[in-house]
């Protein structure tokens, strides 16, 4: 259907002829390194974006460049570092484009880009006091466990034992409950292995695709820590375990809650995560 897929992303981004080099990414410092044999840079603006938790706070185009064919140069951006925060991650992204269309591209398509991570030297913010935090309070309904806070509210079903609902802010955060998953998509050795195992024992076994939504919830525990903290524990039954999966909640009055597994398989596991999905009022 002539419609790009991911493959050829991939291809684009392996053959590019421009390649950007680290010398300091904390000073702004990098290196062009032009692969073309023939030709110089001087068809393309060679622009950057610098980006705080995947927002743009910042951009701007390399001036003066004069790469000749199979040359290298060094370049300096300058960052403001006014709007830089500590606890969030910074990414800088840069891009080459196209100056002039051409007979096979529009101007402004991007020809090749890099991106690195700015792990800028900034004071760690302090840590907040829990027990400064708003007070958190939880009652047990007939289906689940209710625990709300001054700006949210979390339920978490007795027969799932997972998150089913978060409103924070008086905005419904998940679609679907958060439930551990054990599955992935096979990749090409998991099929090259099926391939060459003798025939009794090619048959595949999806058990592990089933193990998150066929889990059986056994127990359920809720303690207090303090009046700012509550901790919801979950132990469920699931397959290919050697001992019960246990699931536990802290949740903070601040409205974080932190989730931790604990699990021991039975038989080598394929992948182990958590997943849920949001409402697509939030997808970028």
């Amino acid at each position: 259907d002539r419609k790009p897929n991911p493959a050829l992303y991939e291809v684009k981004k392996v053959y590019q002829n421009i390649k950007v080099y680290p010398i300091d990414v904390i000073a702004g410092k990098f290196k062009i390194h032009n692969k073309y044999q023939f030709i110089s840079l001087d068809f393309v603006d060679i622009i950057w974006e610098l980006t705080a938790n995947g927002r743009k706070i910042q951009e701007g185009k390399l001036e003066n460049l004069k790469i000749k064919p199979g040359e290298k140069q060094e370049v300096e951006i300058k960052f403001d570092t006014s709007e830089v925060k500590s606890n969030i991650e910074h990414h800088l992204k840069i891009s080459s484009i196209l100056k002039r269309t051409t007979s096979w591209a529009e101007k402004g398509y991007i020809i090749a880009w890099d991106q690195f991570k700015i792990p800028f030297e900034l004071p760690t913010e302090p840590v907040e006091d829990i027990h400064s935090l708003p007070v958190v309070k939880m009652s047990e309904l007939i289906d689940s466990f209710a625990i709300e806070g001054e700006n949210f509210k979390v339920i978490i079903g007795k027969a799932t034992g997972a998150i089913e609902s978060f409103i924070f802010n008086k905005i419904e955060l998940i679609l679907t409950p958060l439930m551990p998953n054990f599955w992935r998509v096979p990749t090409d050795n998991d099929i090259g292995d099926i391939d060459i195992l003798p025939l009794k024992e090619k048959k595949k076994d999806n058990s592990w695709k089933i193990a998150g939504e066929k889990r059986k919830v056994i127990k359920i525990l809720t303690e207090e820590l303090n009046p700012s903290v509550l901790q919801i524990s979950v132990e469920s039954e699931i397959l290919n375990a050697a001992k019960p999966l246990e699931t536990i909640y802290t949740i903070y009055g601040n409205g974080d809650i932190i989730v931790r597994n604990n699990f021991t398989p039975s038989i080598n596991m394929i992948r182990f995560g958590m997943q849920m999905s949001i409402p697509g009022q939030f997808k970028r």
